[in-house]
């Protein structure tokens, strides 16, 4: 019973960490509409001084309880290890975002560039791992299958070629976060 509950829990706060997310992209979007956003990505947020509270605390939330999360999910077998560092990893990454806004110089814009490439570099192999060796399932192979789709559009969108960055952001956002809730649903033990 315990293990259960420790395990919704955990989807939960997980699940509430990446709604914190979507809420703060709502949330700048709606301050600040800008076809330049759309284009350039949510990052367009964390250099405007009306939107870089909403952006800087979505992210902080996101990190806090996403962390809140992984604190109570016991690390007993390579499944959960692996699944918890590679979260951290990306927590970090995460947390690196609002702090190397592009707009201050060219330093900051190419380690904002470097970071965000990683982190994303980084969901697309724990999206790809959770899908392909650890669920198995249709809704998983979909969900990655989304998740490259929209990845692939953000690259796109990045070298210029389309302008989406935010809608391909935010469907990759969202199809990594429904892996991540459901690996910690299906594949943390249920008790004996």
């Amino acid at each position: 019973m315990v293990t259960a509950v420790l395990r919704s829990r955990t989807a939960a706060l997980v699940a509430g960490g990446q709604a914190c997310f979507v809420a703060m992209m709502a949330a700048c979007l709606a301050i600040e509409p800008s076809q330049v956003a759309i284009k350039r990505g949510l990052s367009f947020y964390g250099n405007d001084l009306r939107t870089v509270v909403p952006f800087a605390l979505g992210f902080f939330l996101c990190i806090a309880l996403t962390g809140a999360g992984l604190a109570r999910l016991a690390v007993r077998d390579a499944f959960r290890r692996h699944l918890r560092a590679s979260l951290v990893v990306l927590l970090v990454l995460m947390a690196l975002v609002p702090l190397t806004p592009y707009s201050v110089d060219l330093l900051f814009d190419y380690l904002h560039t470097v970071i965000s490439a990683l982190l994303f570099a980084g969901g697309f192999l724990l999206g790809a791992w959770l899908a392909l060796r650890v669920l198995r399932g249709r809704l998983a192979c979909g969900s990655f299958s989304v998740q490259a789709g929209a990845g692939i559009v953000a690259l796109a969108a990045q070298l210029g070629w389309l302008d989406y960055m935010i809608p391909s952001q935010l469907v990759f956002q969202l199809a990594l976060s429904l892996l991540v809730v459901l690996g910690i649903v299906r594949r943390v033990p249920r008790p004996r």
